[in-house]
């Protein structure tokens, strides 16, 4: 991760980020054929040591959007924030079938990646806005039914603030 951050080539920043989508899937690929040796999770359920992998992938992706930067567009934190939403946009188009169908991962969208969707959203960084929308509306798309509530909020809260907001860019009036 810290590779994609500090290289200086961008080709070495690209190689590391298609290393990194590419774990991610093998992991979530493990599902459709999951092994059987039991983890117990904070509340002693017995796991598959795929859900587990796929569950600290997911949620160190999600934990990173809840960091805070200093609205410096090139600073680390924002490098992160949008490597994390790159990938966890990745992740929710690619697997949707794990990611709605498990309480863990339901769990953790509303629990993580919602709050952090909406920390990056209501930061002044465009790229972060941008790719916020992109998972959002991934999340849409797919997952409708599963996080109904939490979407509802992103309407409430977000699209009229950005409409209705004097302090809203008119890109960010154009991607809503």
């Amino acid at each position: 991760f810290n590779i994609v951050l500090v290289a200086r080539s961008g080709d070495t920043q690209s190689a590391a980020k298609a290393g990194l989508l590419q774990m991610m899937e093998t992991v979530f690929q493990r599902f459709l054929a999951p092994d059987y040796e039991d983890y117990e999770d904070e509340t002693g359920v017995a796991l598959s040591t795929t859900l587990r992998d796929g569950l600290h992938i997911f949620r160190a992706l999600t934990k990173l959007l809840h960091r805070q930067s200093n609205g410096n567009a090139s600073s680390a934190v924002i490098q992160s924030q949008v490597l994390a939403l790159e990938l966890v946009h990745s992740l929710l188009q690619s697997f949707p079938y794990v990611v709605a169908t498990n309480q863990y991962f339901i769990a953790t969208c509303k629990k993580y990646l919602v709050v952090g969707l909406l920390r990056c959203i209501l930061q002044s960084a465009p790229v972060l806005f941008q790719h916020s929308l992109n998972v959002m509306l991934t999340m849409f798309e797919e997952y409708r039914s599963v996080v109904r509530s939490e979407l509802v909020m992103f309407f409430s809260y977000v699209f009229h603030r950005v409409l209705d907001g004097s302090k809203s860019s008119g890109g960010e009036k154009i991607l809503v």
